[in-house]
């Protein structure tokens, strides 16, 4: 059994929000067809669900199906057929990257199997697998449908894009596609839609639901969280009035140590292996006073690569004093007999 995962990362108001469409085949293989098929499924879901959407930007991994002419001439033909969401662009990840959160989903969705599969149900088919995905109100903002591909109803067309496997960005325009190696990066290369065969990949319709999605308004949207990075923040000096018992009371606060470790920007431990950071140099200072140290215990390679290191130290050292023993012992003895190829006798 084969299945399609299309996760759609939407911002309708301050949050992002996440949907997971999940395709499972029936029949068929993923070639560029279904991926074809099964993407156009996709649109008309986010059009349903999101009236307001006009325009997409699709990524995924450099497999065939999708990293290949014949795809990329299928959406240019659908925006110039008047697709109700327009695809501006495709881009294509690194090798190993890009597919964090398919990935994530895929994962859950075995788990989620799994559990079905060891309360005693059988998952042997494409229709147990979508009952199993849906059990006990199932992931969230997850979709699932059961489809099949007719592949016989593909079309005969093989479009070459000259040195594809180098380019990772394509921008999809009225008269035709830009291509460029990395996303803007220079003016890139314009294929013209007379060069795409776009006549041949605009009526492709032969996706059959066998079982459609879900209802929409039963499946708890999934929540996307950014990644933050650190803001410096300067703090001021404190007032000199202050008094010296005020200081002692704050010096016996760990909770204001502790908070100025995790806001942790530029004062580090001296101690060897203390992981402890901290804002200001008198929150350091207080840290130095303590001793409260939070050591890094090293790991078990770290361990052996320093015994190694040892081993080859000592054995250097033992090796110097060995030459050192033998050049004391030669000069010692001053009787050798010189000569050109001689024979002791």
């Amino acid at each position: 059994m084969s299945w399609h995962f299309a996760c759609a990362v939407t911002k309708p108001k301050d949050q992002l929000e996440l949907k997971c469409y999940i395709h499972i085949l029936d029949d068929g293989v993923q070639g560029w067809f279904t991926v074809a098929n099964i993407l156009s499924d996709v649109m008309v879901a986010l059009k349903k669900q999101n009236p307001m959407l006009t325009c997409a930007f699709l990524k995924s991994d450099n497999a065939g199906c999708y990293h290949c002419g014949s795809l990329l001439a299928f959406i240019q033909a659908q925006n110039l057929k008047g697709a109700p969401i327009q695809i501006k662009q495709y881009n294509f990840s690194e090798a190993q990257s890009g597919k964090d959160l398919c990935d994530s989903k895929t994962s859950h969705s075995k788990l989620h199997i799994l559990r079905y599969a060891n309360e005693g149900h059988d998952v042997t088919s494409p229709f147990d697998m979508k009952q199993a995905l849906e059990s006990y109100g199932g992931l969230w903002g997850t979709f699932t449908s059961v489809v099949s591909v007719d592949k016989h109803m593909e079309p005969k067309v093989s479009i070459k894009i000259p040195g594809i496997n180098q380019l990772n960005n394509f921008q999809f325009t009225e008269a035709g596609i830009v291509v460029r190696k990395a996303y803007k990066i220079g003016n890139g290369k314009m294929f013209e839609n007379s060069k795409l065969s776009l006549r041949q990949c605009t009526d492709i319709d032969s996706l059959k639901i066998l079982h459609p999605f879900g209802n929409s308004d039963s499946v708890k949207v999934g929540k996307v969280t950014l990644k933050t990075s650190q803001v410096r923040v300067d703090i001021p000096d404190t007032d000199s009035t202050e008094t010296e018992e005020q200081e002692d009371e704050q010096q016996d606060e760990p909770d204001e140590e502790d908070t100025e470790a995790m806001n942790c920007i530029g004062f580090a431990c001296p101690e060897p292996r203390c992981q402890r950071e901290f804002v200001s140099a008198n929150g350091l200072e207080r840290h130095i006073l303590k001793g409260s140290h939070q050591y890094v215990k090293p790991a078990g390679t770290d361990v052996v690569k320093q015994m190694w290191v040892d081993k080859c130290n000592n054995i250097g050292s033992e090796y110097k004093s060995v030459i050192d023993q033998s050049v004391i012992s030669g000069s010692e003895d001053d009787s050798v007999v010189e000569g050109w190829a001689l024979k002791k006798t």
